[in-house]
């Protein structure tokens, strides 16, 4: 795929282009789409094609810089960094408490279920198991300041981790304690992209509008034997807190 069909921003949306194009960049880069030392255009090359102003893309690349997604090349030009975004691209994958102190923010779990199901089809054709197998199901709300940001819902699969029904406890990541208590640990995620239109229930969860649209994302994670490690759908409100442009003193890595 060419660079200028991977990357692209729609003037039509109410969401400034500089935060469009941090975006697109950003999933290029967390998917692998960009490959390692991969040189971006130049700036007035980026700005002429999207039509933005110069002072805009740089800020655009600069807080990438800083997120350590890329890396300054020569003066005014920037590398594909895939060694150092290692980090963030796990915090924004699979730790998602870890993602919302990264913004500054104070985070929180509530859980609104938390319960022993048998996959049906479904769900068993999206982890690659029978149906029938047991399965531990969260569905979560993620806030940032008190403020609803992602409702996601969990599948783990029992086979997998013995007793992890009472090691998770209701209000923390469950992340942290399948990599305390098992032998694997996230390494990689497959993700599917959609746009909805939140229905009641996530609407009431996400103190939102019904029927606004918003991003969902459906997240496969697996850990460096390629076993999967868990399987997510998540919510996102319709103002999407992930689109803001993120202060680089913010970024820094907790890992």
């Amino acid at each position: 795929m060419k660079f200028y069909e991977l990357i692209t921003v729609d003037k039509r949306q109410n969401t400034p282009l500089k935060v469009q194009l941090m975006n697109q960049f950003r999933l290029a880069i967390y998917d692998y789409h960009l490959s390692e030392k991969f040189v971006l255009p130049s700036i007035q090359d980026l700005s002429k094609t999207f039509m933005m102003q110069e002072k805009d893309v740089e800020i655009a690349l600069q807080t990438l810089q800083q997120e350590g997604l890329i890396a300054s090349f020569k003066k005014n030009e920037y590398i594909v960094s895939h060694k150092r975004h290692s980090n963030e691209f796990m915090a924004k994958g699979f730790l998602l408490f870890q993602y919302i102190k990264k913004l500054g923010l104070e985070p929180a779990i509530v859980t609104l279920e938390q319960t022993m199901i048998l996959a049906d089809e479904t769900i068993a054709k999206k982890m690659n198991i029978q149906v029938g197998e047991r399965l531990l199901y969260l569905k979560r709300i993620y806030s940032g300041n008190q403020k609803p940001m992602v409702y996601l819902e969990s599948f783990l699969n029992i086979n997998l981790m013995p007793a992890i029904e009472k090691m998770v406890f209701t209000n923390q990541p469950h992340v942290e304690v399948i990599i305390k208590h098992y032998a694997f640990e996230p390494y990689r995620s497959v993700r599917e992209n959609r746009v909805i239109a939140l229905n009641r229930e996530q609407a009431k969860a996400l103190q939102d509008m019904e029927n606004a649209p918003c991003h969902q994302v459906e997240v496969w994670t697996y850990d460096k034997t390629g076993k999967l490690m868990d399987y997510n759908l998540a919510t996102l409100t319709s103002d999407d807190v992930f689109e803001t442009i993120t202060e680089p003193h913010l970024i820094q890595s907790t890992f």
